[in-house]
């Protein structure tokens, strides 16, 4: 749970709601969601939860590691996926860039990038896929404890493998 909330923090930070609700769940009036999204649910062991706060997230109930996405539709949202990136990975504790490569996603430049680094003092291993379309911003991520993270990496690829973005 720790990992969610830390993930809803970084995501809050960068612009996808107002930094001054931190704690609480994201204002609806500040952050438009996508529609019309469609992706693949996660495989077993990854449970659905519900969170107000981000569009959708899976856990793995047996380590904790989690699978989400987050969007934000604005008419003048003009932030890119580059400053996305920075934002993200300087808001980790100790953050390492392992991999980072722009592709071609949803026929839209994307970033994937791999880093480490410290959320409470734990370890943790995070892959995002970031990508903007059609007036959207989408962030895909993966929170995993290094202990289980090349384990569950696999959900995480088939996930991303079946994400797309109207």
């Amino acid at each position: 749970m720790v990992k969610h909330k830390i993930l809803i923090l970084i995501l809050l930070l960068i612009g996808f709601a107002n930094p001054s609700c931190i704690s609480m769940s994201v204002p609806e009036s500040k952050r438009v969601m996508s529609e019309d999204v469609a992706f693949i649910n996660p495989m077993v062991p990854y449970n659905k939860e519900d969170d107000n706060s981000i569009d959708h997230i899976w856990r793995n109930p047996t380590n904790g590691n989690s699978i989400s996405y987050i969007s934000n539709c604005k008419e003048q949202d003009e932030v890119n996926i580059e400053h996305l990136y920075s934002e993200l990975f300087n808001s980790v504790e100790k953050s390492k860039e392992v991999k980072k490569e722009y592709f071609t996603f949803n026929n839209r430049r994307a970033i994937k990038s791999y880093i480490v680094g410290d959320i409470d003092g734990i370890n943790t291993h995070i892959s995002f896929v970031i990508f903007k379309k059609n007036k959207c911003s989408y962030v895909l991520s993966q929170i995993a404890i290094k202990k289980t993270y090349t384990t569950d990496i696999k959900y995480f690829n088939s996930f991303v493998k079946g994400f797309k973005a109207p």
